[in-house]
């Protein structure tokens, strides 16, 4: 189990959502793959929400982990 950093109050979190890679041709990531599912979410309306997350990946076998979502308009 692990929880996401960073996360403001204007992102959707969603009880069972993904947590996915954004595209990053630089580092070669691809846009898309699943690491994570969103399994409990605190403080969803404040600036400062936190997301538990089961992990879909094994992480220890990773260098760099980047999770970026779209603000919402």
């Amino acid at each position: 189990m692990g929880q996401l950093l960073w996360i403001t109050g204007e992102m959707r979190l969603e009880q069972d959502g993904f947590v996915m890679t954004t595209e990053d041709p630089v580092n070669g990531v691809p846009r898309g793959l699943i690491l994570g599912r969103v399994t409990a979410i605190a403080n969803a309306g404040s600036s400062s929400p936190r997301a538990e997350v089961d992990p879909i990946v094994d992480f220890r076998a990773l260098e760099h982990v980047m999770v970026l979502v779209e603000a919402l308009p």
